[in-house]
């Protein structure tokens, strides 16, 4: 939390409570000490929800935290804090067991580290902007691929740890899918737009390009590319439009700015996936997106029919899926064949 490099370490959770969001998008604060220090800024990963909803992670246990990143948000009235979010933890003694904190932790802040952190491994050298480059950042709507070492060489905020109320900040995501740009026309205008999906280790979000964001942007933002993205506008959510577990959603404005990372970033994932056992999809409210993986038991015929509403040749087959907890559901999988010629399946 104040600069080092820490591999895998063991704390306890003290307390939680739950922040925002519900079903899916709920978030989850965590009270974490390491026996000498209690930090009440830990996040939960959504990914993570389940174990702490579960019981399986409880007040007072013993855990390894495997994987974590850290960002400085603005406390209102308060300066800047350091949050810690949770990616992957191994429960090593649950909180039934220990009953009881460990310790006497005092509440950790950026005065109270007296102990010499572990030195942090060499970093490389950050170029240095030229003074066009600098020009270039300040104006970004003459050219929205920077050189990425502007925004790389910058802290870098999980998705996760993004709110409405955060005024600078630099994401570096993948794009896991682009929509192809769609018009509309109504009393208000007419205009386009186009909408990805990003990801990093922490979360995913959805951003959406309008008129001449859309056609400024585009060409440049690719499918399965890493990019470091900065100065759009954050917003509730729309959950008409998106099921991605976030309660915010990004629309790029005159002022983004876009630079496709060069690094390596193999580490990022391509698609975010939150595996629901079949078991439990029966306790799932009706419209719920879920991400489900199984054994295809058994596969129907082809079938064809036609659309009642819209008189479209459909393609219909049904499966059914089977998994280790012992469910199995049956899906149904659609190919629209349009006018056009564009297929699509679609997943019920």
């Amino acid at each position: 939390m104040n600069g080092g490099l820490y591999d895998k370490p063991i704390m306890q959770v003290l307390g939680s409570k739950k922040i925002q969001g519900s079903g899916a998008n709920e978030r989850f604060r965590l009270l974490v000490s390491d026996g000498k220090h209690s930090h009440s800024f830990a996040m939960l990963a959504t990914q993570l929800n389940d174990i702490l909803i579960s019981g399986q992670l409880s007040d007072y246990s013993v855990v390894q935290i495997n994987k974590f990143v850290t960002s400085v948000l603005k406390n209102t009235g308060k300066g800047e804090k350091r949050v810690m979010i949770i990616l992957d933890v191994t429960i090593i003694s649950p909180g039934t067991e220990v009953g009881k904190k460990l310790g006497d932790p005092q509440t950790w802040s950026e005065d109270s580290v007296t102990t010499t952190a572990p030195a942090p491994s060499p970093m490389r050298p950050v170029p240095q902007p030229t003074p066009a480059q600098v020009h270039s950042l300040a104006k970004p709507a003459a050219g929205p691929n920077l050189d990425s070492s502007l925004l790389g060489s910058q802290m870098t905020h999980p998705i996760a740890s993004l709110s409405p109320y955060q005024n600078k900040w630099v994401i570096k995501a993948r794009v896991m899918n682009k929509s192809p740009i769609r018009t509309w026309s109504n009393a208000k205008g007419e205009g386009k737009l186009f909408s990805m999906d990003l990801c990093d280790e922490s979360g995913e979000i959805r951003a959406t390009a309008f008129r001449n964001e859309c056609e400024k942007f585009f060409d440049i933002i690719q499918v399965d590319k890493v990019y470091y993205i900065s100065r759009c506008q954050l917003k509730t959510a729309n959950k008409q439009f998106t099921a991605l577990k976030n309660d915010y959603e990004m629309t790029f404005n005159a002022d983004t700015v876009v630079a496709e990372c060069m690094e390596d970033a193999s580490t990022l994932p391509t698609v975010k996936y939150d595996f629901v056992p079949i078991s439990d999809i029966a306790n799932k409210n009706s419209d719920t997106i879920l991400d489900v993986i199984g054994v295809c038991k058994s596969a129907s015929d082809v079938q064809e029919l036609t659309a009642k509403n819209t008189g479209k040749l459909l393609k219909k087959r049904e499966a059914t899926l089977v998994d280790q907890s012992g469910g199995a559901v049956s899906i149904n999988l659609f190919i629209y064949l349009l006018l056009l010629g564009y297929t699509k399946q679609v997943i019920t």
